[in-house]
This record gives C-alpha cells, sequence and structure tokens, in this order.
C-alpha cells in the first residue's frame, strides 16, 4: 500500500518481520512491518527518519545508471585480464600468482575475489568506464590476494600501491548499475 508522509512517499508492506524495516532502493521509498502494526505508527517512524530519507533520495538522484554493455564476454575478460595485468607487478612483493580473470554482471558489486582459488571476477558493467576506475577495482581485487579482508593491512597495502584509491572509490560511488 502506498501511504504519504509529509513530502515523502513510501509503499507499505505488512510482513512476518519483528521489526519496521525501511529500504530506500533505485529511488523508492519501502517499509516493511511486523503484522498488526498501526500505520499512523509507522508513519510516525518514517516521519522521524525524513531527513536520512531526504538525503538517500538526494544520493540516489545524483548518481550515473550504467546501461547493460554490449560486450562479449571473451572481449571482456580480454580487456580486464590486460588492466590486471598493468597493476599486477605493484605488488611484486606479496608473492601470489597471477590470477584467472572472468567476468559477469553483478547488481551489487563491481568485482570479487577468491584468493584461495586465485580467481577475481569483474563485473561487466565497469566495460566502458573511465580506466582509472577498473583499474582501482583492479588493485582492490589484487590486495584481496593477501588480504581477503577489509582489515587495516588491507587498506595500508591499498595505500602503498594506489594512494589515490579513495578518490578513485568516491568516483566509482557516482556510478549505479541499471
Amino acid at each position: 500500500m502506498i501511504r504519504n508522509i509529509g513530502d515523502i512517499t513510501y509503499e507499505l508492506t505488512y510482513k512476518k518481520v519483528k521489526n519496521i524495516n525501511l529500504r530506500i532502493s533505485d529511488g523508492a521509498v519501502k517499509a516493511s512491518a511486523p503484522y498488526g502494526t498501526d500505520a499512523g505508527y509507522i508513519d510516525g517512524f518514517v516521519a522521524s527518519r525524513a531527513r536520512l530519507i531526504r538525503r538517500a533520495l538526494e544520493r540516489a538522484a545524483q548518481k550515473h545508471t550504467l546501461p547493460e554493455p554490449n560486450v562479449s564476454a571473451a572481449d571482456a575478460v580480454s580487456y580486464f585480464t590486460a588492466v590486471t595485468k598493468r597493476i599486477y607487478p605493484l605488488f611484486a612483493g606479496c608473492a601470489f600468482p597471477f590470477p584467472k580473470i572472468k567476468t559477469r554482471l553483478m547488481k551489487r558489486q563491481w568485482g570479487n575475489c577468491r584468493s584461495t582459488a586465485g580467481i577475481i571476477t569483474y563485473n561487466k558493467y565497469l566495460y566502458g568506464m573511465d580506466e582509472r576506475l577498473v583499474e582501482f577495482i583492479a588493485a582492490h581485487e589484487l590486495a584481496h590476494m593477501v588480504y581477503a579482508d577489509h582489515s587495516k593491512k588491507f587498506y595500508a597495502l591499498l595505500d602503498e600501491i594506489m594512494p589515490d584509491h579513495r578518490a578513485r572509490r568516491a568516483e566509482l560511488s557516482a556510478y549505479t548499475i541499471a
């Protein structure tokens, strides 16, 4: 059911949950609540978070939505392999073999690393983006070949390899996947 509180429109769904949950996705505000919860109480909950909701909607409106890339799997793997080969020498002191490169369409991440299997998978949506951003993902995933988590050691290594990685990450956060 669609509800309005001031300038905020949200979709309310009753579910078998314990708490009121609020999600902002693709410019839409959604709330789920336990069966039997008074709608006025939920309206108050949403209103109490109006500032947070407005900020999230503003950030979402500023993002650039990427269209699905029109590239073959072989061309994408070739491109990401080339970028990774340029970044890999920066990790020479870390002693791990060059990873196998894969690609696929992903909705929630730009890349992932399976360090024990020696595989890095790139999101196909990166294809055609500014190469600096692809290099950042390559460095980030290669750093996972050394440290599987996002520990202080992981970020220290990334700081050493790519001192401007935070700026590149900020640039990348301006994009969203279709």
